[in-house]
């Protein structure tokens, strides 16, 4: 309060007292820069009013939004944090920041009255505060669920593959997490993450294949990464498979996340990737026409079926064979069915057993998705007892892991 005109010495001095509105010339974040949940200070500067006994206070308000009164102080739930104190002081007020919260600066409104309800005329003055960006913190990565890789032979779709972090917690909240990076790597053949893709030994996943989920809002602080990498049918195995140089090996995944600051990075425990042994017979049939006389054989005329591997390691088969059969009783023995991996003379080569038979072929491990293949070239002959008709028998060719040929 103020008295108005002459002194009260002088004969023309006023009796009257008039309250003046508070000045408030600036407001700043004095305690600033916290990570999310931190406490943060803010003042008001510049405080100038009428003094009139200790009764004269001044209430300092910060507030989320642009809106305060002397009555009720800031908007209903809007209130940062308030503060009474003497005219002659610059008041000041801290709050807590309430995680998650997001990086950046928070505007916030500054206002000022006095213990008479004037306003400052300077109401409002805004300011931020700013949250630092803080590092996510990755919890347990886990590459295919724990259990050991097993692939879809060659012709099927690629086995999906993931690596799955349940708990990205970063107090900015999952939503300001920006992106996610993934590798799939045998463990032995580098010595790091950083690998060339190939794939026979290193799945590199980009952002697009590394997908963020479980992040339910702003007030979310932890949500999922799952990348996914699409394996194919050749890639290295590592189980105990006989004589497989890579059973030392394992597989393992890694994830780098990034929060548009900082970029955090964890490994997962490692899996073995299961052996495939598949092959599969290019032709439908081994057809040796239909003009061959009883006693009469096809000589060095061979027919060829050609034998694809399918499967992750070097191959061999398992060969057997069932009688011809034709019209009525009429048959051809199995043994009349020669076969041979090279061409030949009927004769010179070696029987269709029954019961299978080892062969030996030349199917090394694919590293690439061109077809690995190796012919089995197949002869006949006739017995002269043999009645004329169509005579039809099955050939059984069953991959077997050729483990002396890694």
């Amino acid at each position: 309060v103020s008295s108005q005109g002459e002194t009260p010495q002088q004969a023309s001095s006023s009796p009257f007292k008039i309250n003046h509105r508070p000045t408030f010339t600036a407001l700043n974040t004095t305690v600033n820069f916290r990570d999310p949940g931190g406490s943060f200070t803010v003042a008001a500067s510049g405080i100038e009013s009428d003094i009139d006994g200790p009764d004269d206070t001044i209430s300092f308000y910060a507030c989320n939004t642009n809106s305060a009164t002397f009555a009720t102080g800031c908007a209903s739930g809007q209130t940062l944090c308030s503060s009474t104190a003497a005219v002659s002081s610059n008041p000041s007020c801290s709050f807590t920041d309430v995680a998650p919260t997001a990086p950046g600066a928070n505007t916030y409104y500054g206002f000022v009255f006095d213990s008479h309800g004037a306003s400052s005329t300077s109401n409002s003055r805004s300011s931020t505060y700013s949250i630092n960006n803080v590092i996510p913190v990755l919890g347990s990565l886990v590459l295919n669920g724990g259990s050991p890789i097993s692939l879809n032979i060659k012709g099927a779709p690629d086995t999906t593959v993931q690596t799955v972090n349940a708990s990205v917690t970063d107090q900015n909240g999952c939503q300001s997490l920006v992106s996610a990076t993934g590798v799939v790597y045998l463990s032995s053949v580098f010595s790091s993450y950083n690998c060339t893709a190939n794939n026979n030994n290193c799945y590199q996943i980009n952002t697009s294949n590394c997908v963020l989920s479980n992040c339910s809002g702003a007030s979310d602080a932890i949500g999922t990464y799952t990348c996914t990498a699409s394996f194919k049918y050749y890639a290295i195995p590592t189980d105990n498979s006989t004589n497989n140089p890579w059973v030392a090996d394992t597989w393992i995944s890694r994830l780098q996340v990034f929060d548009g600051s900082n970029y955090v990075a964890t490994n997962s425990p490692t899996v073995e990737l299961n052996t495939n042994s598949a092959i599969d017979i290019t032709e439908n049939a081994i057809n040796f026409g239909n003009t061959m006389a009883p006693g009469g054989n096809t000589g060095a005329v061979n027919q060829q079926v050609t034998v694809v591997n399918y499967g992750n390691s070097p191959l061999n088969s398992d060969l057997s064979g069932t009688n011809m059969r034709g019209n009525g009783s009429a048959a051809i023995s199995a043994d009349k069915v020669q076969w041979s991996l090279s061409g030949f003379n009927y004769g010179s080569g070696t029987a269709l057993p029954k019961v299978p038979q080892l062969v030996n072929l030349v199917l090394p491990k694919p590293t690439t998705a061109t077809d690995v293949t190796d012919l089995v070239y197949w002869g006949l002959a006739l017995p002269a007892t043999t009645t004329s008709g169509t005579f039809e028998g099955s050939t059984t060719m069953a991959a077997v892991l050729d483990n002396t040929d890694w």
